[in-house]
């Protein structure tokens, strides 16, 4: 943002259709397309640039969306046991994401050299920093020849609230070179969860085995953010052209959830922390700029590729793309 000259505001919207092709190997009713959009503000800004102790400086108040959490699945699934058989679909939703308040602030050091902080207030006071997750099963079916139907509903809500810091500088080396760099810092979350549970098995020859069951809980848990960092650099060859690249790390096998009872869980593989094999990602991503000048406007262009793997149990998930 010190590059920023006037007072600026800035607002990004954001748009997405996600389409997943899944294949189940133990089940392959199950297996097929899945399908999912959503919409929603991306990030708001406003800096202001001011010259204090003959230094360069600037404060900017930005909100960014961070995590979307959107997924649909619905899908047919057989059950299929010792005596028992039968069929059922599956019915998953989720909505929400996680958002952050931020307060920037640089200095320009030297005229090549400037620091930067944002502390970022991850609330759902001031944003919606919160999920939900709807699953809903609904079958029929025999046991012991005996018929009957079922429906089981779950209903997951979730709250997040922390606060962490980016620290960040920019060094421009000459006029070819400039060199960026960035540390995001782990911080502990308080993660709310409230858990609706209700199921329900109905015999139509033998009403008196009927069940119906509910439950209802509240927990307060705690969430190991992992710390992440990265370094880019870019070189322009003219005024025309620029290209960059940038490494990234994300520190996942240090993201724990630990539950009411003290249990120590990985998220990303359901294992307890100390089985759990989840190894950190490395990002890479390498672009160009190319300008287009004419006599009212100047035209960017572009391009870039890059590597974005997701954390997993045993090795990451590799991800490519390109924009």
């Amino acid at each position: 943002i010190i590059q920023l000259e006037t007072p600026e505001i800035s607002i990004v919207g954001a748009y997405f259709n996600r389409t997943e092709d899944l294949t189940f190997g133990n089940a392959p009713e199950a297996s097929g397309s899945q399908e999912v959009s959503n919409t929603n503000l991306n990030y708001l800004s406003a800096a202001y640039p001011f010259n204090l102790f003959n230094r360069n400086m600037i404060l900017s108040l930005n909100y960014q969306y961070l995590y979307d959490f959107t997924r649909e699945w619905n899908f047919p699934l057989n059950i299929d046991s010792t005596g028992l058989s039968g069929s059922q679909t599956v019915d998953s939703e989720q909505d929400g994401g996680l958002s952050a308040i931020g307060l920037a602030y640089c200095i320009q050091i030297i005229p090549q050299f400037s620091l930067g902080l944002t502390l970022n207030y991850w609330g759902n006071g001031l944003t919606n920093n919160e999920w939900e997750q709807k699953t809903e099963q609904i079958g029929s079916g025999s046991f012991s020849g005996n018929t009957f139907n079922f429906t089981s509903y779950q209903n997951d809500k979730y709250s997040f609230n922390g606060i962490n810091a980016n620290l960040g500088f920019l060094w421009n080396i000459n006029s070819n070179i400039t060199i960026g760099g960035v540390l995001k810092t782990p911080f502990s979350a308080d993660l709310d969860r409230n858990s609706t549970w209700n199921f329900s098995i109905e015999f139509p020859d033998n009403p008196g085995s009927n069940i119906d069951e509910s439950a209802s809980t509240d927990e307060d848990q705690e969430l190991e953010m992992p710390m992440s960092y990265g370094i880019g650099v870019a070189y322009r060859f003219s005024d025309q052209l620029t290209t960059s690249l940038d490494i990234y790390r994300t520190e996942w096998d240090d993201f724990v959830l630990t539950d009411a009872d003290g249990n120590k869980i990985s998220p990303i593989s359901g294992k307890p922390e100390n089985e759990a094999n989840v190894d950190p990602t490395t990002q890479v991503r390498l672009g160009a700029e190319y300008l287009i000048y004419t006599k009212q406007f100047i035209v960017p262009v572009r391009g870039g590729v890059f590597y974005d793997p997701a954390p997993a149990e045993g090795s990451p998930d590799d991800i490519y793309g390109f924009s």
